[in-house]
């Protein structure tokens, strides 16, 4: 990202003409030639855009997959568990399952 950063910011001031960049920046071009310059800060944001449609792409696929609520509570706040999970979940903490046995109506209300 620094060299995204610094090559747009080198093209930039060569548009701009602004001194105070040119002064801050200017060496940028005098290394790299502005074509090459060009293609760097092009090739690094269609890297950077490939990235973020891979990343969105494989999140939708493994909350399809997975199937479990992961993403879609990332969006809604809220992470719906299926029922038979749950019971598997509270039958192997020692603390759920004393709770679900001092309020059945509750630990069952809640898992249904």
């Amino acid at each position: 990202m620094l060299v995204e950063i610094l090559t747009g910011l080198a093209l930039y001031s060569r548009v701009v003409g602004n001194p105070v960049l040119t002064q801050f920046i200017g060496w940028l071009p005098q290394l790299i030639d502005a074509q090459y310059l060009r293609e760097i800060h092009y090739f690094l944001m269609f890297v950077f855009f490939a990235f973020v449609i891979f990343h969105v792409y494989a999140s939708v696929l493994v909350s399809l997959e997975e199937e479990n609520g992961l993403l879609d509570s990332i969006f809604s706040g809220w992470k719906f568990v299926p029922a038979g999970e749950l019971r598997r979940e509270v039958a192997t903490i020692p603390e759920a399952r004393s709770f679900a046995r001092r309020q059945p109506v509750a630990a069952a209300r809640h898992a249904g």
